[in-house]
């Protein structure tokens, strides 16, 4: 039973501390960029409370120095993970999600788990529902 599904893109990247874990030193923040694109499988179909599963297929550019060596190196990621959307009203949506988004080894690095919890929220602005045209219903919409 198919009872709907979206796409989504996601995007993030930050400067994380790092230090050495024998000499106890501070060392130059990593750099971590993660982009990534996902199907988004809502069994419920259009609830309020709408629970989701997603996959997707993304990547992790890393960039940081240890004591002796620089890595940077680009990975390909598959994220995985559930979720809850839940509809307040016509513009507005919470979402929460656990998701997994795990690296595959490349060159000097290994495989990598990067485990999230977040929190988010949608809110939609402009038109109402759009209609459809000749030759079809004019009066049906299309949601």
């Amino acid at each position: 039973r198919w009872n709907g599904s979206t796409w989504s893109a996601f995007g993030a990247g930050t400067n994380a501390g790092v230090r050495d874990q024998l000499t106890g030193t501070d060392l130059d923040p990593a750099k971590l960029f993660y982009f990534d694109i996902n199907w988004l499988w809502y069994w419920t179909g259009d609830t309020r409370w709408r629970p989701y599963a997603l996959v997707g297929s993304g990547m992790l550019d890393i960039d940081f120095d240890s004591t002796t060596q620089r890595y940077h190196d680009t990975l390909f990621t598959v994220p995985f993970g559930v979720g809850m959307k839940y509809r307040h009203g016509t513009r507005l949506a919470l979402r929460f999600e656990l998701l997994d988004n795990y690296a595959f080894s490349s060159g000097q690095l290994s495989e990598m788990h990067n485990v999230s919890l977040t929190a988010g929220m949608e809110i939609r602005l402009g038109g109402g529902r759009s209609r459809s045209y000749w030759p079809w219903n004019p009066g049906r919409n299309w949601w």
